[in-house]
């Protein structure tokens, strides 16, 4: 195990200068930053069965070009490869993942309902029987199918529902009102989430975040050691941001943001205006 005893010991391509320009990044390129280094330290650490060797190479052939290209251009926003192996990071919807909020359509009702007729049980088909009953009277009759929850079983089935919003309510009742609902459903289906919270990452530049992330990646790769002074040196040279702060503030905050960036890609979605109205 070789151990960099001073900054001097670092590899040629380390520059603090070539991160200067992330002060400027938009959180779509924070997010992109750190989701290429997350996927190259995921693949390092990954154990391979034995019968994936054809893979396995390609793999990590494409994660030598990744760290190469970063090396070079360590804010590199795209990945050049002739794979497609980049592409759930280099598409901003990839990256940023599905709108959870979207309107209800009459294309998601007969979805349900062609799924329903396909795979459900008779009151399933039932409902829609009911549904489209020119009988009103026996339509207002069926109270049972009439309080039955629209949920749309779509890829992830009885996790999508549809609520109806009173527009006429004030916004602090509407959100008041929504967060407890919210509440009530995620303790009924036993689901639980992180709670959001908006990223600092206007202090990650000053944490160096991004260079931390590369001498952990060649520490990784060599099979060398730095030493928290060392680190905190090199990534922070300006500031008081010492090897104590370094291990209880950009070290946590480093590994916490290769394990989740959900908050990241919430403040991203809300920036990038991927919402949809809901009419």
């Amino acid at each position: 195990m070789i151990k960099i005893e001073r900054v001097e010991d670092l590899p040629d391509w380390f520059s603090l200068e070539k991160y200067t320009e992330s002060e400027n990044f938009k959180t779509i390129d924070w997010l992109r930053s750190l989701a290429i280094r997350a996927e190259i330290l995921h693949t390092m650490n990954y154990e391979f069965d034995d019968n994936t060797d054809g893979a396995q190479e390609i793999i990590l052939r494409v994660i030598e070009e990744a760290i190469s290209t970063l090396r070079k251009s360590p804010l590199e926003r795209s990945i050049p490869t002739n794979s497609n192996y980049w592409d759930h990071i280099s598409n901003d919807s990839y990256l940023i993942g599905e709108n959870p909020i979207l309107p209800l359509t009459f294309g998601d009702l007969i979805e349900e309902c062609n799924s329903d007729r396909s795979f459900g049980h008779a009151n399933l088909v039932e409902k829609w029987k009911v549904l489209t009953d020119i009988d009103t009277h026996r339509l207002i009759k069926r109270k049972d199918i009439a309080a039955i929850p629209v949920e749309l079983t779509r890829d992830t089935p009885n996790n999508v529902v549809a609520i109806t919003v009173d527009m006429n309510a004030s916004d602090a009742i509407i959100e008041a009102t929504f967060i407890k609902w919210l509440e009530t459903e995620r303790a009924k289906s036993r689901t639980s989430v992180a709670r959001y919270r908006k990223p600092t990452h206007d202090r990650w530049t000053r944490y160096g975040v991004l260079p931390y992330l590369d001498l952990t990646i060649w520490a990784q790769e060599m099979g060398a050691t730095i030493p928290d002074r060392v680190m905190a040196a090199a990534i922070t040279p300006l500031t008081d941001v010492g090897d104590d702060r370094l291990r209880k503030t950009v070290a946590p905050l480093a590994d916490s943001l290769m394990a989740d960036r959900s908050d990241l890609q919430a403040l991203a979605m809300l920036e990038n205006r991927i919402l949809k109205t809901i009419w």
